[in-house]
């Protein structure tokens, strides 16, 4: 099982790595992390982003509102705005 969600904070020990007052998302992070208080348990994170790559957590932020989010149990959806302008969106579903 792998749990996917949107990333709007680094990932640690006790902390969710999506938290709804954030007004940017970092990347899409998909986990096999049990539980949040068991540590992580080989994570990848898929960054989408436009222009030059940006590695640093902290400079690849994607500002974003949450009335460009549809969140569901099987579905979630997001538009962000691109560093360089534009608008990037994503979608995650269940399969």
């Amino acid at each position: 099982m792998t749990r996917w969600v949107a990333q709007t904070r680094e990932n640690y020990v006790s902390v969710t790595p999506y938290n709804y007052t954030a007004t940017s998302i970092h990347g899409f992070q998909g986990t096999h992390q049990p539980a949040i208080w068991m540590g992580e348990s080989g994570q990848v994170v898929v960054s989408p982003g436009a222009g030059d790559v940006r590695p640093r957590f902290e400079d690849r932020g994607m500002m974003f509102s949450h009335d460009d989010e549809v969140a569901s149990a099987s579905y979630y959806n997001v538009e962000m705005n691109a560093i360089e302008g534009g608008k990037i969106m994503a979608q995650q579903s269940a399969s």
